[in-house]
């Protein structure tokens, strides 16, 4: 079972049209909480040279920064 899910997601509302992904870890109680996200500065990895049908390459990117993490993408 992953420790860590990510969540990824085409956002369009904010008139910035961008990847926002969220970064949620398993807890103590085996429960996933938000860990971080994209807009953190420290965040490992920047969504913002992907485009609307750059999904897979960012997928892929993803698994690289956080390996064996349950990806999850959103519409």
């Amino acid at each position: 079972m992953p420790q860590e899910r990510v969540i990824l997601e085409w956002i369009t509302e904010t008139g910035n049209n961008q990847w926002f992904i969220v970064l949620l870890r398993k807890n103590s109680d085996g429960i996933f909480s938000r860990s971080s996200d994209s807009a953190c500065g420290n965040f490992p990895l920047n969504p913002d040279g992907f485009g609307p049908f750059d999904e897979d390459t960012l997928i892929m990117k993803i698994r690289e920064v956080f390996p064996g993490a349950e990806i999850m993408l959103l519409w």
